[in-house]
């Protein structure tokens, strides 16, 4: 009688496995909602800093206008096609309307704080 299951197939199995969770992406965008809704204000980049920062007047959300640092580690997506884009942080311009996660949150007036995720809701 031969085995049905034979170990040679096992390692194969194994990295199929792993593969197929390797390509498995999660959602970047928190579940919770943004901490502020709105459109930008002003956009700068401050000198040799590789970042931009971004005023957005909040519409909705817990913030009226903050100033968010957009940085390389900030996810940037349109809402258009619900996932990345690709977008660069130097793409986002006055005028747009976005959606803003925030971290690092620091009280000023206007207050200031990290992008965690940004989504693009009108180019």
């Amino acid at each position: 009688m031969k085995p049905l299951f034979r170990w040679g197939f096992l390692p194969a199995l194994l990295v199929g496995a792993l593969m197929g969770c390797a390509r498995g992406e999660q959602n970047p965008v928190p579940s919770e909602p943004p901490d502020v809704s709105g459109v930008v204000e002003a956009a700068r980049e401050p000198q040799n800093a590789g970042l931009v920062q971004i005023l957005v007047r909040g519409e909705s959300g817990n913030w009226g206008r903050v100033w968010v640092t957009v940085g390389e580690d900030t996810e940037i997506l349109s809402a258009e096609s619900g996932d990345r884009r690709n977008i660069a942080h130097t793409d986002l311009r006055e005028g747009q309307r976005i959606q803003v996660w925030l971290e690092g949150m620091r009280p000023s007036d206007p207050a200031q704080a990290n992008g965690q995720v940004i989504v693009v809701t009108d180019w």
